[in-house]
């Protein structure tokens, strides 16, 4: 078999609500924070504001 074959996603809930990937220990997204995830992991963490101070917008699809 192929041990770079593609796992398919598994994930549970925490005790508040929220998504997490048991096996990296990563939440996806918190019922009270999802907007904050976005900003620290997008916005800030690719550095746009520095990149684009230009746009009037800017689209993230995940």
């Amino acid at each position: 078999m192929n041990s770079l074959a593609i796992q398919p996603a598994y994930w549970q809930t925490g005790e508040h609500g929220e998504l997490f990937a048991p096996l990296y220990g990563d939440i996806y997204a918190s019922r009270s924070s999802a907007w904050g995830q976005a900003q620290a992991v997008f916005i800030e963490g690719c550095e746009l504001p520095m990149r684009a101070p230009d746009l009037p917008c800017i689209r993230l699809l995940e």
